[in-house]
């Protein structure tokens, strides 16, 4: 009594429901049930359905599927039979679930795998196709000619697979393949088999006796309302979780329209019962006014009648948006440290347009890969702001926001475009770390927001960190919201050679393209004149190419004469604004060197190398690496190619690398802004030692210096934003010599322009000689140190470099026994004694002896050199 009174209970809680059975007895695979799909090459034959592709490619895959809804606490059993053995190429797959009805489309469900490389009985789980293995079986059980597999998976409501097989077909003698919890996908929609085989395996399958099950709960849960949606002005289309009752669904007193109006007809969807849709007569529904549907009494096919319910609604036609119709109103790249919002990244759109748009199908980018915004439709009204971001539930509170996988955003800076779906541009935006304003805003927690929407310049000055306390305004109006007018005139900032007669001019703002297209605003010198064209870079407003009759030359440097071009806010360039270029030629080592290095910048600095061009070549820095060397060997890492895009350092030219462009120009207030350049990924260098390192792609290193902190001028009483900067281009980099800290008077360092401790020593006429004969060792970057300069005829020559004082006495021990070579060289006093504390102004004399073991010739040098002062008001 107490077991059939249990038994009752199960059933009154749950109802076992057979899905899918099948066991083609009645020779057709068109009904009871319908299988569709490649359905001209299967069969059923002998009361088994067969693969018979009577024209199969070379390799090939044909499928069949059927509707199946078992999921939760389901259980499958199927019988495969394979006349050959299966292989790499040659498999079968059973898909348990499937949310398509096309088993070679992207589908997402799980399958078990028959064959393969392993030749075993696998489950896999599909993620939108991408396949991937969860219970790996034992291999090799099908490794066989012929065989004939039964195969039973189990699942239960908390995802727990477990698989079996029988190698004998009959079911009676199951193996354990394993088990496995795995809830990636949570509802099926089909069942199906599927066959990979190559063009001798076209009949080589056969699937019979399947059965699904599963216990289904009984229903007590009434309807929910996902959505209401207004088609168009007079309709409305109600999506249930569920399929709704035909009695209570078509019941037009079941609806109010804002609390007042009901509906004129209500009418279930006769291909899908959760779908209701709404009629309506009169003025219609205003375009992106916000309004109201009342629902209440409706049953869902149980009898569970919904709780009521109002949803608001908009109704919205989308029309196609023009270019900057909706545009990037705020970016919150660096999240961290948290000031107020959630810790994670967003863009927030605004459509500044008058019409609505359509977001389905968009993406946006930061130069990757484009990610789609949304996929289902999303109606952005005029006006109207939306968050795109990673978590949904992170940022609902703040405003309408769209979940999606957002492109990381770089703390530093990007470049940001929106796209519609046909890939017609509607925004970009390339900021920067110093569009924030400076501390303590650049290092995180606050976003960029626009100041002005309606300037669509996209400029640095029309962007700022945002004022709101918690760190930005996501979902609605910027705090910052403003007027910004754009005054400054723009540059032509860069010229890249594209073809033998075609080069391109970057400008530093986005351009009027009506000016940039008068192939007179430029004339070329070396005789060539105006190009015979100016054209258009697609989708690049900062830039023209200009075309010439002939063609460009090698070792000849062109410069290009720019007027009469105006930037999107209408200011003119400045008159005689050039821009030099020519074809770029390999490097070689010593083409180019390191002339400065900042290892130990300011706290809230960043790191900065110098390059020297000292080669007569135009060099392209897109085929130069820079890095780190391990201590001790040559291998290279940390390193970075300089810039991603053809970048021209000219003979006897300087640039200075960066990842943080702004912060040198704020700091060191360069005479040469220009030659700043920022890298998006630059190598981080030790703050005491290290070794800098130049490379091209094809591997020549080019220079390399190892750097120590010893090498910074000893009297300083702080090291921090002092570089080290070279004296003379011609000496070997890895003189110890030949560096020196740079001169208070350039605050400590020269980014991009001549050192200010350049020190290139003229011949004399005697083998050993000073420059120059009176200096002042007071960081001012005028004479800080002497250079004693030598130059021996012949071979084999030791030398010794003693400082002594007026009164004879040594201070400073420069050289003990060093062997030189027959080239120019010099050692260097920097005015410290062996103590490292600064001498006393006076007269000093520097004695050189040097002796020749070859020839047994000793010659000694007394210089005299006088330590000065600058006198002080």
């Amino acid at each position: 009594m107490r077991l059939l009174s249990t038994l009752l209970l199960v059933f009154s809680i749950a109802t076992l429901s057979a899905q899918v059975t099948d066991n083609f007895t009645d020779g057709d695979f068109t009904r009871n049930p319908v299988w569709a799909g490649d359905t001209v090459e299967w069969e059923v034959l002998n009361g088994e359905l067969h693969l018979n592709n009577p024209a199969p490619a070379s390799n090939n895959n044909s499928y069949l599927s059927t509707p199946s809804v078992a999921f939760n606490n389901a259980t499958w059993e199927f019988r495969v039979r394979l006349d050959f053995n299966p292989s790499s190429t040659n498999y079968v797959e059973v898909f348990l679930a499937s949310d398509i009805a096309d088993l070679e489309g992207n589908t997402n469900g799980y399958f078990v795998k028959l064959g393969g490389t392993t030749d075993e009985v696998s489950l896999f789980e599909s993620d939108s196709g991408s396949d991937t293995e969860i219970i790996d079986g034992m291999d090799t059980r099908l490794d066989v000619t012929n065989s004939t597999v039964y195969v039973r998976v189990t699942r239960d409501a908390a995802g727990n697979w477990e698989l079996f097989s029988d190698t004998s077909g009959t079911g009676n003698n199951l193996f354990y393949e394993g088990a496995v919890t795995d809830t990636k996908h949570s509802s099926s929609s089909f069942f199906g088999i599927h066959s990979r085989y190559t063009s001798t395996r076209a009949t080589w399958c056969y699937l019979d006796t399947v059965h699904v099950t599963f216990i289904q709960a009984q229903d007590t849960t009434p309807p929910v309302l996902v959505s209401a949606t207004a088609t168009d002005t007079n309709e409305l289309l109600l999506d249930f979780n569920e399929n709704v009752d035909i009695f209570t669904g078509t019941s037009t007193a079941n609806y109010f329209l804002n609390g007042i109006t009901n509906p004129a007809t209500a009418v279930i969807d006769p291909a899908d019962s959760s779908l209701v849709r709404l009629g309506f007569t009169g003025s219609g529904f205003q375009v992106c006014t916000s309004q109201s549907i009342d629902i209440s009494n409706v049953e869902d096919r149980a009898g569970n009648a919904m709780l009521s319910v109002t949803q608001p609604f908009t109704y919205a036609v989308a029309v196609t948006t023009s270019y900057k119709g909706v545009i990037i109103n705020e970016i919150f790249a660096d999240p961290s440290p948290q000031i107020g919002l959630p810790n994670q990244e967003f863009v927030e759109l605004y459509n500044r347009g008058p019409t609505v748009a359509d977001l389905n199908g968009w993406t946006i980018s930061d130069g990757g890969t484009p990610v789609i915004i949304v996929s289902s439709g999303y109606l952005l009204c005029p006006g109207e702001y939306v968050i795109l971001a990673d978590s949904g539930s992170l940022w609902s509170s703040y405003g309408p926001v769209i979940e999606m996988g957002l492109p990381g955003l770089n703390n530093g800076g990007d470049a940001l475009g929106l796209r519609d779906s046909a890939t017609n541009p509607i925004d970009s935006v390339t900021y920067d770390l110093s569009w924030y304003g400076g501390l303590p805003w650049e290092n995180g927690g606050y976003s960029l927001e626009l100041i002005n929407p309606e300037d669509t310049c996209s400029l640095s000055g029309n962007w700022r960190a945002s004022n709101d306390p918690s760190g930005g305004t996501p979902g609605k109006q910027n705090s910052v919201l403003g007027t910004f007018t754009d005054t400054d005139a723009p540059e032509v900032s860069q010229a890249q050679l594209q073809a033998v007669s075609i080069v391109r001019l970057i400008f530093s703002e986005i351009m009027d393209l009506a000016t940039l297209l008068d192939h007179r605003a430029y004339t070329i010198d070396q005789g060539i004149g105006n190009p015979i064209l100016a054209s258009a870079v697609p989708e690049d407003p900062y830039a023209i190419d200009l075309l010439i009759s002939g063609t460009f030359e090698e070792n000849i440097i062109y410069c290009i004469n720019v007027r009469n071009v105006k930037d999107c806010a209408g200011n003119f360039i400045d008159s005689h604004n050039s821009v030099c270029f020519g074809i770029p030629l390999a490097a070689e080592q010593g083409d180019v060197v390191i002339n400065e290095i900042l290892f130990n910048p300011y706290t809230g600095g960043s790191d900065f190398v110098e390059l020297y061009n000292l080669s007569d070549k135009i060099i392209d820095l897109n085929t130069i690496y820079i890095g780190e060397i391990f201590e001790g060997t040559d291998s290279i890492f940390n390193e970075d190619r300089v810039a991603n895009t053809q970048l021209l350092l000219l003979p006897e030219s300087y640039i200075c690398l960066t990842p943080d462009r702004q912060v040198q120009i704020d700091y060191y207030l360069p005479t040469d802004p220009g030659a700043i350049y920022e890298m998006s990924s630059f190598p981080s260098y030790d703050d005491s030692e290290g070794e800098c390192v130049i490379r091209t792609d094809s591997g020549v290193v080019l220079d390399r210096f190892f750097y120590l902190d010893d090498y910074q001028f000893p009297n300083l009483s702080d090291k921090n934003g002092v570089s080290l900067e070279r004296h003379d281009f011609n000496r070997p980099t890895q003189d110890e010599d030949n560096w020196h800290s740079a001169a208070s008077t350039v605050r400590y360092a020269t980014p991009g322009y001549k050192n200010s401790q350049t020190l290139v020593a003229a011949p004399g006429e005697l083998e050993v000689w000073l420059e120059p004969e009176t200096f002042s060792p007071d960081q001012d970057g005028i004479d800080d140190v002497v250079s004693i300069n030598y130059l021996f005829q012949s071979s084999g020559w030791n030398t010794r470099v003693t400082v002594f004082d007026s009164k004879g006495r040594p201070v400073k021990q420069l050289q003990q026994n060093t062997l030189l070579g027959t080239e120019k060289g010099a050692f260097t006093w920097d005015g410290t004694d062996d103590n490292l504390n600064k001498v006393k102004v006076g007269i000093y004399v520097i004695l050189v002896e040097a002796s020749n073991p070859n020839t047994g010739e000793t010659q000694n040098f007394k210089l005299g050199v006088v330590v000065a002062a600058r006198l002080k008001n």
